[in-house]
């Protein structure tokens, strides 16, 4: 809670190896974030063998005119598909796709 950074990568958060339960309903919340891509390409949450996050008060925005931002990407969760049960305050700006990968 309360935490910030603000540095330059190709993405922004990663949020690989969360482990859930099968019947998890929430999964890991991440709440507060600003993530703003500064690059012409990028993700804006990256995730890789992990089920289920909910986004609490989230905005994803890339900068660069006509950039090929992908806003969440994920892959390889056992063939799974990710979950976002909450997205209602996630903001999407100017980013080329929302979802990419195998989300």
């Amino acid at each position: 809670i309360g935490n910030s950074a603000v540095a330059t990568f190709q993405v922004g958060i990663d949020l690989s190896y969360f482990s859930s339960h099968e019947n998890e309903l929430v999964g890991s919340i991440i709440e507060g974030a600003t993530i703003r891509n500064l690059a012409l390409d990028g993700r804006g949450i990256s995730t890789v063998h992990s089920q289920i996050f909910t986004l609490e008060n989230v905005i994803i925005e890339g900068t660069v005119p006509d950039n090929t931002i992908t806003a969440i990407w994920c892959n390889n969760c056992n063939q799974c598909e990710l979950q976002t049960p909450y997205v209602g305050d996630v903001q999407f700006n100017n980013v080329q796709t929302l979802r990419g990968g195998n989300c």
